[in-house]
């Protein structure tokens, strides 16, 4: 039996992509994410038409537009929207016609509103936390200009608001302390320590909020069996969380999918390995500090290059 949400106003019966109901290869996963996408048109009609059954390979749950919410691939199946594989098992892909084109692809308040709705609604369900490491914009999973004009932060606390939760505006953070992993002339130095400059320099590169800090990372990878000696103090810019707290980073996962690894968002022994086959060091099981694997990342951002790309 398909399965929309209740707030449903349309479904569009076509046979969309996606996975099967009962597929073995393509099995549904535990649904922790919502995934958000603009149709990069502003007539909804011809973005679902692109996710018929043999056209681009592409597809999403629902379509939302100001005044409809579409459902085009239940929830049930994984549609094809994130790019990832296992996104797409984990997920639910909500996009949204745009009402404006390039190069701004505005997304209608209106629009936005209501598919905060759904998305209140999909958490509900699913019991998923209203947050940006549970509801991710597509560039946050491959490089992509999708969900184009669309301000997450924004979203979200719409999101919050559909659920009755409060929402308070966040006070500016304090200027952050100087970091000695950045020279006077802007260039970060070379010096081994993945720190919060580093870490705002790949933020940027990505074109993502810049915090300066890789989030709730298992602690448990310092200590994985097998490993003679990480050095946590090679990545200052890591909160490092008990295993069960660990949701991983949105940075992390874009260069686990550069890398073709796995995604789940935390950095691990597979991260580590494939870094360091991309550089072209040696394999070993001894990340020490300072790091020669983060002197090569550094070089690399200092180039203006995305990590791993």
């Amino acid at each position: 039996m398909a399965v929309f949400s209740k707030l449903t106003t349309f479904i569009d019966e076509r046979p969309m992509n996606g996975s099967s109901h009962d597929d073995p290869g393509y099995p549904r996963h535990k649904i922790d994410r919502v995934v958000i996408h603009h149709n990069s048109t502003t007539n909804q009609q011809v973005a679902r038409d692109t996710w018929l059954k043999g056209g681009k390979m592409t597809s999403a749950h629902y379509e939302i537009t100001p005044t409809q919410i579409i459902g085009c691939v239940d929830e049930t199946r994984s549609a094809w929207h994130a790019g990832n594989k296992l996104m797409n098992q984990r997920s639910i892909g909500l996009e949204h016609v745009n009402s404006s084109g390039a190069p701004n692809w505005s997304v209608a308040e209106e629009t936005l509103k209501l598919s905060a709705k759904l998305c209140a609604d999909i958490c509900k369900r699913y019991g998923i936390p209203i947050d940006s490491a549970h509801i991710v914009p597509h560039n946050s999973i491959v490089a992509t200009d999708c969900p184009g004009g669309i301000n997450m932060s924004h979203y979200i606390d719409l999101v919050r608001q559909a659920a009755g939760q409060t929402v308070t505006t966040a006070r500016p953070a304090p200027a952050p302390a100087a970091d000695p992993s950045q020279s006077a002339s802007g260039d970060l130095e070379v010096d081994g320590y993945f720190g919060a400059k580093a870490a705002r320099r790949a933020e940027a590169l990505e074109k993502r909020a810049q915090d300066g800090v890789i989030s709730s990372q298992d602690i448990a990878w310092t200590n994985a069996k097998g490993y003679k000696f990480i050095d946590a103090r090679a990545l200052p810019a890591v909160q490092w969380v008990p295993s069960k707290a660990a949701v991983g980073s949105q940075l992390v996962g874009i260069w686990q999918q550069r890398l073709g690894l796995p995604v789940d968002y935390k950095i691990g022994p597979a991260l580590y390995h494939a870094a360091l086959k991309y550089y072209g060091f040696n394999q070993d099981n001894s990340w020490t500090a300072p790091s020669n694997l983060v002197k090569a990342m550094q070089r690399q951002m200092n180039k203006g290059q995305k990590l791993f790309s």
